[in-house]
């Protein structure tokens, strides 16, 4: 580890000034509640995947056929 590089991290993920003015943004833009947005956003990680499953599923239900 560098010896200069330790008083330049600190132990947030990011710059909290800057993710504070992005959510505000965010919200602003959106309007939405944030509990809608976390909603929103799982329902969307779950379907991603599950429309792959459901792809595969029919090709390959679909090539078995012939």
């Amino acid at each position: 580890m560098l010896p200069l590089a330790a008083p330049l991290h600190h132990g947030e993920a990011g710059d909290p000034v800057l993710l504070e003015w992005i959510r505000h943004r965010l919200d602003e833009v959106i309007g939405l509640d944030p509990a809608v947005i976390v909603v929103l956003l799982g329902a969307l990680i779950v379907a991603i995947p599950a429309a792959i499953v459901l792809l595969y599923a029919a090709q390959r239900r679909s090539s078995s056929a012939r």
